[in-house]
């Protein structure tokens, strides 16, 4: 599940957190996904990537405010030229 959680929640709920630009939950629910994905992006990226590393089974994408990427411990990244 992808969405762009950050134009979401500043639309429907006024909320900005300008150290995080997007926010991927990959999980097999979309549901969850979906509702991960608002919390990791209003806890931030430390608090948020530390939630979804004691969660079974739901990995994390994030991309912060310098274009960086970060993710949970689990998720691995193959990266082609």
């Amino acid at each position: 599940m992808t969405r762009n959680i950050q134009t979401s929640l500043i639309r429907e709920r006024g909320i900005r957190r300008p150290e995080q630009r997007n926010v991927t939950i990959v999980c097999p629910d979309a549901e969850l996904a979906d509702a991960l994905a608002g919390a990791v992006f209003i806890l931030g990226e430390k608090e948020g990537i530390a939630m979804i590393d004691q969660l079974n089974g739901i990995e994390c994408l994030l991309v912060n405010e310098k274009d960086e990427l970060r993710t949970s411990k689990k998720l691995k990244l193959n990266y082609y030229t």
